[in-house]
């Protein structure tokens, strides 16, 4: 008999993930930690059926959250595209070493590159 897995959201977080059905009615985020009980199932299957439905979740909760930010032009996320707007992209990355690779960031990365934390 497979396992029973739901597919819960965190609040803290708010990242849909897959757990499995157990007596208790606490359960842990894999992503931030957090410990929380259930408040609400957005559905329950098998492992594969839960991974699926965890995925398309995320990605309808994503595309919102875009949407939103696309609404509101103040956004940081807009400022940093609108400053970099004109800059090519060669002026951003340099090309690979060609003696070979040594994993090293700063040979890829110019001063101009943008950081995000």
């Amino acid at each position: 008999m497979p396992q029973e897995i739901r597919v819960l959201k965190c609040f803290s977080c708010n990242k849909f993930q897959s757990d499995i059905v157990k007596k208790s009615k606490k359960w842990n985020c894999k992503v931030c930690g957090e410990l929380q009980s259930v408040q609400k199932v957005y559905f329950i299957g098998t492992g594969p059926d839960c991974r699926v439905e965890t995925q398309r979740l995320n990605m309808l909760e994503s595309e919102e959250t875009l949407d939103k930010n696309k609404s509101f032009p103040g956004t940081a996320q807009s400022e940093i595209l609108k400053s970099h707007q004109g800059t090519n992209i060669r002026n951003l990355v340099l090309p690979r070493n060609q003696s070979g690779a040594n994993g090293k960031k700063s040979e890829y990365f110019t001063e101009n590159c943008v950081k995000f934390p």
